[in-house]
């Protein structure tokens, strides 16, 4: 027993160790819009864990007892009820576990750890833009930052972080310390439930062999019709109604279905109404499931600082366990009969599991009160939620206070008409070109960014954005001339076959976006038009020669306008 203890001791630790490091994990690679169903999915696998072990038990003492080892019942022979070959029952079952372990110890060695976690917390911003570009195939950039004092920096625990997160930290502590104690009640306690109806034989009628095989059955049947249904119910909806109303659905059913059982208990234990009792009771696990079983285990990965993501989430699953604990001791005192000579060997008179139940309600109630401390996370990033700067901030060396040319581009993209879109880069210019001639289009593809990168940098602290896009479509075109006049230009096949016809142009936009402004310029009848609240607003006229300054200034530079 000592031995087993300590082992089991090191496999909560790892447990323990796992659950906040799988949530905050898989929270901070998601993206917001089906982050909580990522999380929610990583808990929902421990419900196929559950059917394994449940099937595996079942055929393990199935074979025991059905096939090699007969026993008597504990009522007719106590002693030979439980066959010396039934010690290696429960020795295969617990061994079994060791496999997916060793697997989980494996996979974790080749996990990297989050860029939010390395750029935030341990600082390594190149380190995190490497692990980021291996996760997600793109290549990210880090750019040379200045040292900049901390701002915002405060321990865990502290009055600021009270301040900030203490109300979300006890409403998360608080929930999972309430679930747990209704839920492990009703879960380690089945056998206690179910035997209290009928549903599966009295111990003393059966031997040790029959009662693992039994117990197991009704365990994984529970599990398959309500439990891992909850779980992925959880799954399917907690990104479209949120995490705050699954949670106070799933406490308010669970309340429901309690007293459902336990104000009429003495009608439920009669043999024909057996049937109803095992419905209503898996619906209590399919609304824990489908509710704060999942929830308290998704929500304090997403509203804690990246600094203290793990550690709060820790603290609240820890709150859980002593919950647990609570729960499972409390439950085995309570739920004894109230005639002291019809409890259990050691035991004292309870209150039975009639007004169990009913407290168990009330442990409900508190949860549901208490979720009104956790805010909802649905649709909002990880850094809106927590109140800290995104992670963009940091792998760019960007701060949305410093206007430099360096710290003010935020993203990119360049798209060529006919062209496949290359992947999405960091610290570049956006620039969105439409060609009329590949080759011209390709050179301002190639240069323009690049010319508008050294005018800001020429201008420094006096840029005027007007002026500067001016001197920069200006440098293109002396560009494409110089190409024009090279050998490389291709012939102009066009019907004015003149000498200075010997390319044709394209239009451009280039869009600067900052932290603080967007920086538009055009040349043509390429167009920009902003998405905002699902209305297209044009930003600027296109050059067409129907506009009568346009038509001047060809005609005031020796040209002419064809109509066709």
């Amino acid at each position: 027993m000592t031995t087993l203890c300590f082992f089991r001791f090191w496999l909560g630790f790892g447990i323990g160790g796992d659950y906040p490091l799988s949530a905050t994990i898989m929270s901070e690679y998601a993206n917001k819009k089906t982050r909580g169903a990522f999380i929610a999915a990583v808990f929902a696998m421990q419900g196929f864990g559950i059917l394994v072990g449940g099937v595996f038990a079942i055929v393990i003492a199935f074979v025991f007892f059905k096939t090699k080892f007969s026993a008597p019942p504990y009522e007719v022979d106590p002693l030979g009820s439980t066959v010396p070959q039934a010690d290696y029952v429960w020795r295969i079952i617990l061994m079994a576990g060791a496999l997916p372990a060793a697997l989980t110890y494996y996979w974790r060695l080749k996990m990297p750890e989050t860029a939010r976690y390395t750029a935030l917390v341990a600082k390594n911003m190149e380190q995190a833009a490497t692990d980021m570009s291996k996760v997600m195939q793109v290549e990210i950039q880090v750019e040379p930052e200045t040292e900049e004092k901390a701002q915002g920096q405060y321990g865990l625990l502290s009055k600021e972080f009270l301040t900030r997160h203490g109300l979300h930290l006890l409403g998360t502590t608080s929930t999972w310390f309430l679930l747990d104690i209704a839920f492990y009640s009703q879960n380690l306690f089945q056998k206690d439930i179910f035997s209290a109806i009928g549903w599966i034989p009295s111990t003393k009628t059966m031997n040790a062999l029959e009662e693992v095989f039994r117990i197991a059955r009704a365990q994984t049947l529970i599990a398959l019709c309500s439990t891992v249904p909850g779980y992925w119910f959880t799954v399917a909806f907690i990104d479209r109604i949120g995490r705050f109303i699954i949670q106070l659905m799933g406490f308010f059913f669970m309340t429901v279905f309690m007293y459902t059982l336990a104000i009429p208990y003495d009608y439920w234990t009669l043999k024909e109404n057996r049937i109803g009792f095992v419905v209503l009771y898996s619906l209590t696990f399919f609304f824990a499931n489908f509710g704060p079983n999942a929830t308290t285990f998704v929500v304090p990965a997403e509203i804690f600082p990246a600094r203290f993501r793990s550690t709060c989430h820790g603290i609240s699953s820890a709150s859980g366990k002593l919950g647990a604990m609570v729960g499972a001791f409390g439950f085995l005192y309570l739920a004894q009969n109230q005639d002291k000579s019809k409890t259990d060997a050691g035991y004292p008179a309870g209150i039975g599991v009639k007004n169990s139940l009913i407290v168990l309600g009330v442990v409900n109630i508190l949860g549901f009160l208490f979720t009104f401390l956790v805010p909802e996370a649905k649709g909002r990033s990880l850094e809106d939620i927590s109140g800290t700067p995104k992670i963009s901030q940091y792998i760019t060396g960007m701060r949305p206070k410093q206007h430099t040319w360096n710290k003010s581009f935020h993203h990119i993209t360049c798209y060529i008409t006919g062209m496949r879109p290359k992947r999405h880069t960091w610290n570049k210019l956006f620039h969105h070109i439409i060609s009329s001639l590949v080759k011209v289009a390709t050179m301002c593809k190639e240069r323009l960014h690049e010319i508008v990168k050294e005018e800001v940098e020429k201008a420094k602290e006096d840029l005027d954005w007007e002026i500067t896009m001016k001197k920069c479509f200006a440098r293109m075109d002396e560009e494409v001339q110089r190409w024009t006049k090279s050998k490389e230009a291709p012939t102009c096949r066009c019907e004015l076959q003149t000498q200075h016809c010997d390319a044709i142009g394209s239009t451009a936009i280039v869009v600067v976006v900052t932290p603080d402004k967007i920086i538009i310029a055009n040349c043509g009848e390429s167009r920009t038009v902003l998405c905002q609240n699902n209305v297209a607003v044009p930003l600027f006229d296109d050059h067409k020669p129907d506009r009568a300054d346009e038509l001047g200034r060809i005609q005031a530079a020796r040209g002419r306008v064809i109509y066709t």
